[in-house]
């Protein structure tokens, strides 16, 4: 089967299409499925370049498949799978931190790391929403700890950072569905029009040198949860704008370091909340899926598999088209 390797850590142009052994036959409480769309995401860009270093080393003797997220067809369940059949659509998240990842033309996976496709869902919008759709409903719902769906009483606002990106533009209509007022940030005025029309009340330029007095009219009161997708956050502008007991969600920033004002922060019951995706329960994981069925992800661009290399470029050169959105590689 073809997968895209490296076999060291580096830039884009270490990804290579190669001829990789078939995995076989599932083993027990797996099912062996033909992947048909990829996501593309930041994590990857880590694993490949080796700022992150979990999972199997790669060397020219043993290639290291990359990819988190997938979608694709059960071809064969093993023993003891009884919820998945041959000829379910499925996807999953988060396959290739601690080991080989998902951009390959057949994998085996654990059962109840697969979940299903809607009936009238595309593989290529699964894939899309993957890693993007869990963190936006983690970071809001059990990190951020907002009310589930009709909760919101529009008194209450939430702002997104990045309201184009996979995460942003996901969290944006989770938090509009669930009832909150929703503000939002975005480079062009295609992204702003992309983030009104998924549910954004206001789509501000992050550049804006008003952004900050933009955003205190927005909300006077303050928002309750603050969800930040930048690598390098402000993180006492956000503060200035929170309510008693807001909550700012950090879910970025590897090489950041903040400056807190504690001034701002424990007198009006502030907390930040850091979380990643890859800590999540398998239970925490099967309620986030769940709650981003039926949400259609916006995707910027996709590209063949051989093309994988150019993707990890896009991406990281922050290419991601005129509205924004997913890179997803089809197989």
């Amino acid at each position: 089967m073809r997968a895209a390797v490296f076999t060291s850590p580096g830039s884009p142009a270490v990804l290579q299409v190669r001829e990789r052994p078939d995995p076989g036959e599932p083993g027990e409480n797996e099912v062996r499925v033909k992947v048909g769309a990829v996501g593309v995401n930041p994590i990857d860009t880590y694993v490949r370049s080796g700022a992150v270093s979990a999972g199997p080393r790669a060397s020219e003797e043993r290639p290291r498949v990359i990819g988190c997220d997938w979608a694709g067809t059960v071809e064969a369940v093993g023993a003891g799978v009884t919820k998945l059949a041959v000829g379910d659509r499925v996807w999953g998240v988060s396959r290739g931190i601690s080991r080989d990842g998902s951009a390959a033309e057949v994998i085996c996976e654990p059962a109840e790391q697969c979940f299903p496709v809607p009936p009238k869902g595309a593989l290529l919008n699964a894939a899309a929403c993957g890693l993007a759709a869990v963190t936006a409903h983690l970071g809001l719902f059990r990190t951020g700890a907002l009310g589930e769906i009709g909760s919101g009483d529009e008194e209450s606002s939430v702002f997104v950072q990045g309201g184009s990106g996979g995460v942003g533009s996901i969290a944006i209509e989770l938090a509009r569905r669930a009832g909150y007022r929703v503000a939002t940030t975005a480079g062009s005025d295609e992204k702003r029009q992309e983030c009104l029309r998924r549910g954004a009340e206001e789509a501000f330029d992050y550049r804006d040198p008003e952004l900050i007095p933009r955003l205190n009219r927005f909300d006077p009161g303050g928002f309750e949860v603050w969800l930040e997708t930048h690598r390098d956050p402000n993180v006492p502008n956000a503060m200035s704008l929170m309510r008693v007991g807001g909550r700012i969600v950090l879910l970025a920033g590897r090489d950041a370091v903040l400056t807190v004002p504690l001034g701002q922060l424990y007198p009006r019951d502030l907390s930040l909340r850091g979380f990643a995706m890859f800590n999540a329960s398998p239970a925490e994981l099967q309620t986030a899926t769940a709650g981003v069925a039926g949400i259609e992800p916006l995707i910027a661009r996709t590209y063949p598999l051989s093309e994988i290399a150019r993707a990890h470029a896009d991406l990281e050169a922050g290419d991601t088209g005129d509205r924004g959105g997913k890179l997803v590689i089809e197989l």
